[in-house]
């Protein structure tokens, strides 16, 4: 096919023998470039038929390299799709092939499912093994009562699948049940702009006070209130909080859920003292979500006491002004284990160079983005600490770890740490801050890069 295929060209008229010319161009595409990704990825609007799903897994059937199948707007019929399915459940095209299903993920992005053709691609996903991955965006259904019992069937029935995106769809609460209901496995959910309100969430997060294997859970782009974030507090007040260290939720993404802090002050001091007691929990995203300087303040404080956050996103939160900032800036030197910060640097509501103070006696962040910016000898002065407490970490790696292999890995990570920014001004920065880690001196820190 010609490089310049257009892809919005009619080709309704298509003769019925043929293969249509955007999988004739897919295929020949991909084995151009050989497939980048892993992925054969089918973009178009057009209704694809039993002969052009024959040729795309014919073709994927003969390239072992090919592990994700990707649908951007293709229109199934019922005989397409049932084809699609039998291929999942591993009734090869190609009658010579014993070889196991491979596909790992399988993407549907602006695909009309509905009705038969979803209820068949279930069947499918019920008998297959080899998918981890399965994605539905936009896919024009709802997780309603009858999709979510469908649902409930078949994915417990599939054990290596650990991802699953509803991202862009209606919910029910009675679909919501249904899918806590089947994530037995799952160990990654993706439920943003699924129109949750606080109703939906409480039944969420009642569905996944015991459920263990779930690692991140993203509920960014709804409508989840006050009461919602009383749902929150609850389950992160439990989950992650036993003796076991593989257990428990790792990243919850609560972004664009635009008033979720509004007149929200109880259930903030709730969720604040959740993640005081919480153990597990590293990625926490409040961007656009409304907060406000007495409700993060809470959020900063807490995170004095915390033991286990690695990364915190507050920005596009307008309403922190200074009373929020001065209270990151107070806490900012008690963080024990968070390493990513992201906040708006508004001026003139923040105090640049009171931050600057705060971050000279912290040890434990590496990456900070002001949204904003900062003034820049400011940012040249943050640059330099953040790269001291990079280097702190290596160091800490490099003489507490048994394994050589590790060590040595380490040494030259920290030998472009000091290349990178220059080892006079980091170590005339940990002798002024006089640091410590874990006990030891900024001292002992130079004495075990030296040796």
């Amino acid at each position: 096919m010609a490089a310049d295929f257009n892809y919005h060209e009619d080709y309704s008229e298509n003769d019925d023998n043929e293969v249509h010319p955007l999988v004739e161009h897919t295929i020949a595409e991909g084995t151009r470039r050989r497939h980048s990704r892993h992925s054969f990825c089918l973009t178009g609007d057009f209704v694809m038929d039993s002969k052009d799903i024959l040729a795309i897994l014919q073709h994927v059937d003969s390239s072992p390299i090919i592990t994700r199948l990707v649908f951007v707007q293709t229109r199934f019929t019922l005989e397409s799709m049932d084809i699609l399915a039998s291929f999942l459940e591993g009734q090869h095209i190609q009658e010579q092939s014993a070889a196991p299903p491979r596909i790992k993920k399988l993407i549907f992005s602006s695909v009309l499912l509905m009705d038969d053709i979803a209820s068949r691609l279930f069947e499918s996903i019920a008998r297959n093994r080899s998918l981890h991955e399965l994605v539905f965006h936009d896919c024009c259904f709802d997780v309603d009562a009858v999709t979510g019992r469908k649902l409930s069937t078949a994915l417990p029935q599939n054990p290596g699948l650990k991802l699953l995106n509803f991202a862009s769809h209606g919910s029910t609460e009675a679909g919501i049940f249904y899918i806590t209901c089947a994530l037995k496995h799952i160990t990654e959910l993706n439920l943003s702009d699924c129109e949750l309100d606080c109703s939906k969430a409480r039944v969420l997060f009642e569905g996944l006070a015991n459920m263990k294997s779930l690692r991140k859970l993203d509920l960014s782009k709804n409508d989840i209130r006050a009461s919602g974030l009383g749902s929150i507090a609850r389950f992160l007040a439990r989950n992650g909080n036993d003796n076991d260290d593989n257990n428990g939720l790792r990243s919850l993404s609560l972004a664009s859920n635009t008033r979720l802090f509004d007149n929200a002050f109880e259930q903030a001091s709730k969720l604040a003292q959740s993640l005081c007691v919480n153990r597990r929990l590293k990625r926490l995203v409040f961007e656009r979500c409304g907060l406000v300087g007495q409700t993060v303040s809470l959020l900063f404080r807490a995170l004095e006491v915390n033991q286990s956050l690695e990364e915190l996103n507050v920005q596009i939160n307008s309403g922190i002004a200074v009373t929020g900032y001065e209270s990151m800036i107070r806490s900012i030197p008690l963080f024990k284990t968070l390493r990513h910060l992201t906040f708006d640097a508004l001026q003139p509501q923040l105090d640049q160079q009171l931050l600057l103070a705060a971050l000279q006696q912290n040890t434990s962040l590496t990456k900070v983005v002001p949204r904003y910016g900062l003034d820049p000898h400011i940012q040249a002065e943050v640059k330099v600490i953040l790269q001291r407490n990079r280097l702190c970490h290596i160091l800490q790696l490099s003489t507490d770890s048994p394994d050589p292999i590790l060590r040595g890995l380490a040494a030259v990570c920290v030998s472009k740490e000091l290349e990178s920014v220059g080892s006079t001004s980091i170590f005339s920065l940990l002798r002024s801050s006089r640091l410590r880690l874990h006990g030891r001196s900024d001292d002992s820190c130079i004495k075990a890069r030296s040796s």
